[in-house]
């Protein structure tokens, strides 16, 4: 990836769209791998950086849900103000796993937000408020 050296701090709100993607990965037990033929068991999201910023679905037989992060949603906002806020992020499209426990996906369904801070060397997910 092709990350600016900046943090970008990420905030996926409660929404249906993100509350229902928490309910089905904890409901799932095998989840694809970003960019390789493989599988693993540990529950996660993909993190994908497009056209937007949101995360979506990863798990076996999944049906597409997808939640965008907060101000980077080319569907509601200005296309072209995403687009630049996006490229800040990465230059790159990108899809990276980011694991949940079990704890952080009840917390989403409960209602918390998604919270995501990343830079070029590391990505750190948290649950809160």
């Amino acid at each position: 990836m092709n990350y600016n050296t900046n943090v970008h701090y990420l905030t996926f709100p409660s929404t249906k769209r993100l509350r229902d993607l928490a309910k089905e990965t904890l409901k799932a037990d095998k989840f694809k791998t970003a960019y390789e033929d493989k599988h693993t068991n540990k529950k996660s999201f993909w993190l994908v950086k497009d056209e937007g910023i949101y995360v979506m679905s990863c798990y076996e037989g999944h049906k597409n849900i997808v939640a965008f992060a907060r101000g980077y949603n080319p569907n509601t906002l200005d296309r072209n103000e995403v687009w630049d806020k996006a490229n800040d992020v990465s230059r790159d499209d990108f899809a990276e796993n980011i694991p949940l426990n079990e704890t952080m996906l009840n917390n989403l369904i409960n209602g918390q937000n998604l919270h995501i801070h990343m830079n070029d060397e590391e990505i750190k997910t948290m649950v809160w408020g």
